[in-house]
């Protein structure tokens, strides 16, 4: 079944303000940029604003999907950790809002161990909850053929392709 969906990029003051419109243009479906509504702190979801955003987003009946944030760098070696963290607090708010997919990038070809970082944290990722998809999304790099070999080489249900 086809949505007629949106990709937002608006901050959390102007969440509520956004969804409305959305409303009444018919939208069905939501991509939000957890970046842009600034609610992720030093790794950590930054609890009144999330509290905020979940109340505003509870109150549209739209089907929501995350968009990673820019600094998710999942093959940054020197900060693993702090990665990793993140990328449990977007997992996070994806269940708090009842997100099924959150949007992951494959933005370029690498080192062997950053592409093995990669892989790890992906798998670590989809471990930690069946409730979310990680759908890597093929950008910046010429051929999907990379994206595809990634999802397979994983064989994850957790995992897809965009």
């Amino acid at each position: 079944m086809v949505k007629k969906g949106l990709s937002l990029g608006c901050r959390l003051e102007q969440l509520e303000e956004t969804l409305k419109f959305a409303q009444t243009a018919g939208v069905e479906a939501v991509e939000l940029s957890i970046e842009q509504l600034q609610l992720i702190f030093n790794g950590a979801l930054h609890p009144a604003r999330t509290e905020m955003a979940v109340g505003i987003l509870r109150q549209f009946p739209f089907e929501y999907s995350v968009h990673q944030p820019r600094s998710l760098d999942l093959r940054n070696i020197r900060a693993a950790d702090a990665v990793n963290r993140l990328f449990s607090s977007v997992q996070e708010f994806c269940s708090m809002i009842g997100s099924r997919i959150l949007v992951v990038h494959y933005e370029k070809e690498s080192f062997p161990q950053e592409e093995q970082l990669l892989e790890q944290l992906l798998l670590k990722a989809a471990n930690r909850t069946d409730q979310v998809v990680l759908a890597i999304e093929n950008i910046e790099i010429e051929r999907s053929s990379k994206v595809a070999d990634l999802v397979r080489r994983l064989d994850h249900q957790q995992i897809k392709m965009t």
